[in-house]
C-alpha cells in the first residue's frame, strides 16, 4: 500500500513539475506575441520609433524563450516524451520520432515581412541523458557574415531508418524563402556518442554524396504530396520544380541501398516500329 501510495505521489510530482514547465514556457512566449501585435500597431499608426523598441523587445523576448526551452529540454529527460499540449496551442510545433529518442521543436519568428523564418531546437537522447541543440541557420554571429544559405525549414515529420544498431532520423520539411518561392525535402539527423551529425552524406546526387535533398517552386493549385517517404524510410519520392517553378508531375525516386540513397532510374520503353508496306 505504501509503496502504491509512493509511485503515485511521485508520478503525481512529475506531471505537475511539467505542467509549471510548460505553463513558464508558454507565459514566455506570449510576451513575443504580446510584442509583436504592438508593433504592428505601431506599424500602422506609422510610428517607427515605437516599432523599434516593439522589435527589440520582441528579439529579447523570443531569446528568453529560446534559452529557457534549450534549458529545460537539457535538465529534464522526461520533456522528451511530454506532449507538450499547451504549447502546441501557441504554434510551437513539436515532433517526436517513433522511439521517443528525438525531437524536434520548431516556431515561426515574425518580424521579416513577406520572408518566413523558422527557429529550430532539436533534441535527442544519448547514453541515458538528454541533450538539446540550438543551430544557427546562418552559421555565424551575424548573417550577413555568412556565405551560405540559411535552413529555414519548417518540419512537417520525422521518419526513421533502422539499420541494425543505428537509426537515421529524416526530417520532412517545407520552406517558404518569400511569398513566391516554395521549397519542400528531407533533411537526416544521426546522435553518434552525444553528437547530433547534421551532415550525413547519404544522397547520392551525380558523382556526389549530398547531406540533404530538396525541390524548390512556384505555388499552384497542384502543390500537394510533393515529398513522400514510404517503406519505413527506405524509399523517398520527391517532385522537382523546373527553371520556371512548376513541379513536375511524377516523382524522382531515390531508393536506400543499405550505404546510402540512390535515385532509381527508370528505364524508356523502346519505341515500337512502325511497319511500312
Amino acid at each position: 500500500m505504501i509503496l502504491i501510495f509512493i509511485l503515485f505521489g511521485s508520478a503525481s510530482a512529475f506531471g505537475q513539475d511539467m505542467k509549471e514547465i510548460e505553463a513558464k514556457l508558454v507565459s514566455v512566449f506570449h510576451k513575443y506575441d504580446e510584442w509583436n501585435d504592438k508593433r504592428v500597431d505601431f506599424r500602422d499608426k506609422d510610428d517607427f520609433d515605437s516599432m523599434g523598441i516593439c522589435y527589440d523587445s520582441m528579439h529579447t523576448a523570443e531569446a528568453s524563450f529560446t534559452n529557457l526551452l534549450l534549458y529545460y529540454t537539457s535538465k529534464y529527460p522526461t520533456t522528451l516524451q511530454y506532449d507538450f499540449k499547451e504549447l502546441r496551442k501557441v504554434r510551437i510545433g513539436v515532433l517526436t520520432s517513433s522511439d521517443k529518442k528525438f525531437r524536434i521543436y520548431c516556431w515561426l519568428e515574425k518580424d521579416h515581412g513577406t520572408m518566413i523564418e523558422i527557429t529550430n531546437i532539436f533534441q535527442f537522447e544519448s547514453g541515458g541523458k538528454v541533450y538539446s541543440e540550438y543551430i544557427n541557420p546562418y552559421q555565424t554571429e551575424d548573417p550577413a557574415e555568412s556565405d551560405e544559405e540559411p535552413d529555414l525549414t519548417d518540419y512537417d515529420s520525422i521518419y526513421s531508418l533502422s539499420l541494425g544498431n543505428r537509426t537515421i532520423y529524416i526530417g520532412e520539411w517545407s520552406a517558404i524563402e518569400d511569398g513566391s518561392d516554395f521549397g519542400a525535402g528531407f533533411n537526416f539527423f544521426e546522435v553518434k556518442d552525444s553528437v547530433l551529425d547534421t551532415e550525413l552524406p547519404i544522397i547520392k546526387q551525380g558523382k556526389h554524396l549530398k547531406s540533404s535533398i530538396s525541390t524548390w517552386y512556384r505555388p499552384t493549385e497542384d502543390y500537394v504530396d510533393i515529398t513522400k517517404c514510404v517503406k519505413a524510410g527506405k524509399i523517398l519520392k520527391i517532385r522537382r520544380g523546373n527553371r520556371m517553378g512548376v513541379l513536375s508531375k511524377k516523382y524522382d525516386v531515390y531508393w536506400f541501398n543499405g550505404k546510402y540513397y540512390d535515385k532509381v532510374r527508370v528505364k524508356k520503353k523502346p519505341k515500337s516500329k512502325v511497319k511500312t508496306k
